[in-house]
């Protein structure tokens, strides 16, 4: 029973980082506006710190990161 819960948790854990580096590298890197606000809104669903995890600080620095290079975006 406990090599169970702990094969899940690991599970969870590969989901959980895949998950958050796919959509902070999004809202970064991606030059479609579109695509950076909807993982902008992604990464706004856990509803607590909590549901975070170790990504919190990961996710916040992203989001500020995102807000600046948005200053240097060109215009279509």
């Amino acid at each position: 029973m406990c090599i169970i819960l702990y094969t899940q948790l690991i599970n969870l854990f590969c989901f959980q980082n895949t998950v958050f580096s796919t959509l902070t590298k999004l809202v970064q890197d991606v030059r479609n506006f579109k695509v950076r606000i909807h993982a902008a809104l992604a990464l706004s669903v856990p509803s607590s710190r909590k549901q975070y995890g170790s990504f919190y600080i990961v996710t916040w620095i992203a989001l500020l990161n995102g807000l600046d290079n948005s200053e240097n975006m060109e215009d279509f």
